[in-house]
């Protein structure tokens, strides 16, 4: 291996667009993991949430929106469909989140801070942005994704 290929390789330079669509399935699939976890807990036990929510000024209806969007997004963003609407919709979530719960707290996650839900945001931001990449089902209205990619 001559010099130059081996110092693109060491300092994360060169050609990586092959690694893209991976890299945005893992993505995907660690925010979706979150989510579906998050969405099943307030679904299998609502009457622990409800009062929270409550508490914050949101009523029942709010309260199974958010957790049918968490899980059912969840799935969703874990086959990569209607990725973008989903990361739009976890986006607005995790500011509401951020904004009434955890801002209060500082950034520390350790402390209730806001951390977590920052890392959770931008991820959802991107892949707002982004869209699936070609590792997803792929539906009807994505077929120009391949004719383009």
């Amino acid at each position: 291996m001559d010099s130059i290929k081996m110092c693109n390789m060491m300092c994360g330079t060169g050609d990586t667009s092959k690694y893209l669509d991976l890299s945005l399935l893992l993505i995907r699939l660690s925010v979706a993991a979150t989510f579906i976890f998050h969405g099943l807990q307030k679904i299998q036990s609502p009457d622990q949430f409800l009062g929270f929510f409550a508490s914050l000024g949101f009523g029942a209806m709010m309260f199974y929106l958010v957790a049918y969007i968490e899980l059912i997004g969840g799935i969703a963003l874990a086959l990569g469909i209607f990725t973008r609407l989903v990361g739009g919709l976890f986006a607005v979530i995790l500011l509401v989140a951020i904004s009434t719960v955890h801002l209060k707290a500082g950034f520390n996650s350790m402390a209730g801070g806001f951390e977590f839900q920052l890392l959770l945001l931008v991820c959802s931001i991107a892949i707002a942005l982004v869209g699936p990449g070609k590792m997803s089902v792929m539906l009807p209205c994505h077929k120009d994704r391949m004719m383009n990619k």
